[in-house]
């Protein structure tokens, strides 16, 4: 095939892939509430429209520096996938200076390619490919090291295919824009548009239906209460593991779903399914701590236990070091465990 048929159908491909990303973004925008996994789902896949366009020597023959507003979208991609994919798989997210800092380099980065001309220096490159690298490695961390405490099934299935498939594809693209540069060679061009419009139109079926996996997490009062509106079946099952918890296994150090499973007497899946469906929890974390930071705190306002250590008072309740108890009794409570029994017990400490 003649270089410039493949170039217009790589064209085409490319704007498909584009105006499929859109509708997503469009969607996502919509549906979405505040600033969370919806709306930086639909920043993503503006991002990545943008990416799409732009990341080929075709389009910039056609276009030049009309591009610009694309380009500089397209630069902050792999931050808006960093947000979302942390928003996602991160149940505590919350919007902090940090994440918001990278930003900051990658618009040092833009500015630097643009009154360089768009000359690529290698420094510069190295630096933004290393950024895009850094990224990709930690999304692909937080898909897997918390996939067991995740209670939310499709969710659990889908930080696999979303991490390895989508981080582990821009991890390839990275590292090859990196060795290869800009101006890649029309048969890789093409590959790499036939390989995102795949992944486009495989995740445009995937994203377009309701999805559990953008809802934000339901509260309800730890476990005092069972819901009404259950089968009797759910109902017995809950019991067990109501009983379980107020005779305090929830301190056991180390305590996972399959184990407190076998203990209540139902399969692993199915514990998961009662905690996340009727118990409104998305993580298995969520749930132990629920109970231990409500006891942290009956103990912490008691005189009695005034000059009880913090370390030993987390060892009791099941942390392995205190790092954990404080990062989660501050989520939780607005204070550390210091300042908690300072403000409750006055004086007494």
């Amino acid at each position: 095939m003649p270089i410039e048929a493949i170039s217009v159908l790589e064209v085409m491909i490319r704007a498909a892939a584009a105006g499929a990303l859109l509708i997503l973004a469009i969607e996502h925008s919509i549906l979405g509430r505040g600033f969370g996994v919806q709306r930086l789902s639909a920043l993503f896949a503006f991002g990545t429209a943008a990416y799409t366009i732009v990341s080929t020597p075709v389009t910039w023959a056609l276009f030049g520096d009309a591009l610009l507003p694309l380009i500089t979208i397209a630069t902050f991609n792999s931050l808006f996938f960093w947000w979302v994919s942390t928003a996602l798989f991160d149940d505590d997210f919350s919007w902090e200076a940090w994440r918001i800092a990278p930003a900051l380099l990658l618009l040092v980065l833009l500015v630097w390619r643009i009154l360089n001309d768009w000359d690529d220096s290698l420094l510069r490159s190295f630096i933004h490919q290393g950024m895009v690298i850094g990224f990709m490695c930690h999304v692909l961390w937080l898909a897997v090291a918390n996939r067991k405490d995740d209670l939310v099934e499709p969710r659990r299935r889908f930080r696999l295919v979303f991490a390895f498939v989508v981080g582990a594809m821009g991890l390839l693209i990275a590292i090859g824009e990196l060795i290869i540069g800009i101006n890649p060679p029309v048969w890789i061009s093409f590959a790499h548009a036939l390989a995102l419009a795949t992944l486009v139109f495989g995740f445009s079926v995937w994203l377009l239906q309701p999805r559990d996996v953008f809802s934000p997490p339901r509260k309800r009062d730890l476990l005092r209460s069972i819901p009404v509106d259950i089968s009797a079946v759910d109902r017995a099952d809950l019991e067990r593991l109501d009983a379980l918890m107020r005779a305090g296994i929830y301190r056991r150090e180390g305590l996972t779903v399959g184990e407190l499973a076998r203990e209540v007497g139902v399969p692993e899946h199915r514990l998961r399914q009662l905690i996340n469906g009727a118990l409104g929890f998305r993580n298995f974390s969520a749930f132990l701590n629920s109970r231990r930071i409500e006891e942290a705190k009956t103990v912490l306002s008691n005189p009695s236990h005034a000059r009880r250590q913090i370390l030993q008072i987390a060892l009791d309740l099941g942390y392995g070091s205190i790092a954990p108890f404080n990062r989660a009794f501050k989520s939780m409570v607005g204070l550390t465990p210091t300042a908690y029994r300072r403000r409750s017990l006055g004086d007494q400490t």
